[in-house]
């Protein structure tokens, strides 16, 4: 996972940022199929043996209805510390919750930090329910890529961005990062090095 494939080096801003073009190109994949991760952690990131990441654990996923068509999901369920606050209130969420848990973790794939750090399960809780979780972006970033933190991780999930809008921003601000790895310059939402983990079995026996 990414916690292991990082620990013990200075792996270059670049290629952290690589990873997480990477994660957010598997989740427009998701997007337009209209599947709920619901649980976007390091955790569940790997990588095949290229280095390209993969986004893995499908478990808790859930197959959206058309738009327009009614849905409610309100159960709380993922990782409490990568959670959105509608998630944790038990009120309606959709693919904004997805966005609100990518930023925590192109957050903390950026910071070498972790969301919530020294807190635990009940006080994490309280914060999310109430604000959320603010997160310090390091002045040096690129504006690009500090807009997709913030903006990602709005308390309000309609103001939050599209997955297709973060994958956009942080593909063309790439282009301008030296790094020693290729990342993709195509600019489509395309997802044909990241092929999710059991996917096509959860796709075909989800039902809400």
């Amino acid at each position: 996972g990414i916690k292991k494939k990082s620990a013990g080096a200075a792996v270059p801003f670049g290629d952290r940022l690589k990873v997480a073009i990477e994660v957010a190109d598997a989740m427009c994949y998701l997007s337009r199929k209209r599947i709920l991760h619901r649980d976007i952690k390091p955790d569940n990131v790997g990588f095949t043996k290229k280095g390209d990441a993969k986004l893995y654990d499908f478990g808790l996923a859930k197959i959206l209805p058309r738009e327009g068509q009614d849905f409610k999901f309100t159960a709380m369920v993922g990782t409490l510390r990568y959670m959105s606050p509608e998630c944790a209130k038990k009120e309606k969420y959709g693919l904004a919750s997805d966005v609100y848990s990518f930023s925590l973790l192109l957050w903390e794939l950026l910071s070498f930090d972790f969301p919530y750090r020294g807190m635990k399960d009940p006080e994490i809780h309280k914060k999310l329910t109430s604000e959320g979780c603010p997160l310090q972006v390091i002045e040096s970033w690129p504006a690009a890529i500090k807009n997709c933190v913030l903006k990602g991780s709005d308390y309000t999930a309609s103001k939050r961005p599209s997955i297709e809008s973060m994958y956009s921003n942080l593909s063309r601000r790439s282009r301008k990062v030296n790094r020693r790895a290729s990342l993709p310059t195509n600019g489509t939402q395309q997802c044909s090095k990241i092929v999710p983990c059991g996917l096509e079995e959860k796709m075909q026996c989800t039902s809400l």
